[in-house]
């Protein structure tokens, strides 16, 4: 997907730099950045394409012309004829700048004509252009003959069939893994750091909030999940249930911006501006992570509203259901009529029955937490994972992207794995080696 956005790695790293295509130096460094990245080999081992297509498109280096190629194949329009009418065409123009005999007049007309078929990849209307501007140059005792021939020839293919390209291990996705199996990300373009180490950095601030979230989550939510569970039909689990309704149905990120709109100025009234506005993290180089926790630890308390608000319906209203479900159950009536006080029925007959789906639930709200935060992130300017995503798509440093995409995927694997063991531990009836 991330070769099939519009632009590329070597393009958006001049913009980086700086360097825009009206610099005299733009061909030049980009085809050195262009090569630097090994944009110029196929994606993959092999491809499937028309056979009218060539070997491997991205070997052109050259931007405009790898461009312009494209357009024609899409019109169906086969890479040898595609790739003649662009070298007859440069040379037409490189004929006229060298012919003496013209005057100033007539080389400025001649420019112009060609550079209005530079700006043309609609093959009708370059037969169009072709037709109407073919007789001027032969006025001008330019030699157009040959491209006459190739114009002509540029016609779409009427049938083609799918051919079968062998690339080899010289292509970008095998240098990628190579790569990775040594422990290598790669290499951020927007700064040149280790994509490991940028990560390293985002990831306490991702680990922490998604701590955060998923302890105050449980610590409020099983107990309340557990009360309404036991006090079936009462006030408290009408209106928690309500609640909680409600707070599950918010999307956060329009939660989250509420939040700042309501809570973070006196505009709506003094006794509302209570959070700190979302503003910029300057963390020096160096400073620890507790540091910048004491420093900006304020700006967290929304997010984590935010995230937890999602989190605790969900748990709560499962918790609930569990609880409501178990003592229909007959060891619970068993206890009841053994005369078993209430409180060792909740808390030793019914909650550790209750804690075993939800062990699953919350190994997966983990694992959740660490993509879910994403857009909270983002809105509230957190020097996260996701932001630090947001980012590197914005910027097509996709290096990055695809580390923290395999980092978290990492850390679900293994969140789902303990969950797995904890099952398995928490009820015995599960025997994961029979």
């Amino acid at each position: 997907m991330s070769k099939l956005v519009p632009g590329d790695e070597a393009e958006s790293l001049m913009n980086l730099q700086g360097i825009h295509p009206d610099s005299p130096n733009f061909a030049s460094i980009y085809e050195k950045h262009y090569k630097a990245l090994n944009l110029e080999k196929p994606l993959f081992y092999f491809a499937l394409v028309p056979d009218f297509y060539p070997e491997n498109i991205r070997s052109i280096i050259n931007q405009s012309d790898r461009n312009q190629i494209k357009e024609f194949l899409h019109q169906k329009i086969a890479f040898d004829k595609a790739w003649a009418y662009l070298n007859a065409r440069k040379a037409l123009s490189a004929g006229i700048l060298n012919k003496p005999e013209s005057t100033s007049d007539t080389l400025g007309e001649m420019k112009n004509m060609i550079a209005t078929l530079n700006f043309v990849t609609d093959v009708p209307s370059i037969h169009q252009q072709w037709k109407a501007i073919s007789p001027r140059f032969k006025t001008m005792h330019v030699d157009s003959a040959p491209m006459d021939d190739i114009v002509e020839n540029l016609v779409p293919q009427k049938s083609y069939f799918p051919s079968f390209r062998w690339h080899g291990s010289n292509n970008q996705f095998h240098l990628w893994a190579s790569n990775l199996r040594s422990g290598n990300l790669g290499t951020s373009i927007k700064d040149g750091l280790p994509v490991s180490k940028k990560i390293a950095s985002a990831f306490q601030w991702t680990f922490f909030l998604s701590l955060l979230n998923l302890l105050i989550s449980v610590l409020i939510a099983i107990p309340t999940g557990m009360m309404a569970g036991f006090k079936t039909g009462s006030w408290f689990d009408r209106i928690s249930g309500s609640f909680w309704l409600m707070m599950y149905a918010i999307p956060s990120f329009w939660l989250a911006s509420v939040l700042i709109v309501y809570c973070t100025s006196d505009k709506y009234g003094a006794w509302l501006n209570i959070f700190p506005i979302p503003g910029s993290w300057y963390i020096p180089s160096g400073q620890g992570f507790f540091t910048t926790l004491s420093q900006y630890g304020k700006q967290l308390i929304l997010p984590i509203v935010c995230l937890v608000a999602n989190d605790i319906a969900h748990i709560s209203r499962l918790v609930r259901t569990n609880v409501v479900q178990q003592r229909s159950k007959l060891y619970v009536l068993m206890a009841m009529a053994k005369g078993t006080k209430p409180k060792n029925i909740v808390f030793h007959h019914v909650f550790p029955n209750v804690l075993i789906p939800m062990i699953t639930v919350i190994g997966g709200k983990l694992a959740a937490g660490f993509s879910g935060a994403l857009i909270i992130e983002v809105i509230f300017n957190i020097p996260g994972m996701g932001r630090l995503m947001f980012e590197s798509i914005y910027n097509a440093d996709w290096n990055v992207v695809f580390g923290i995409l395999l980092i978290i995927s990492f850390i679900t694997l293994i969140t789902m794995l303990i969950s797995d063991i904890l099952y398995s531990y928490v009820n015995p009836k599960i025997d994961f080696e029979s």
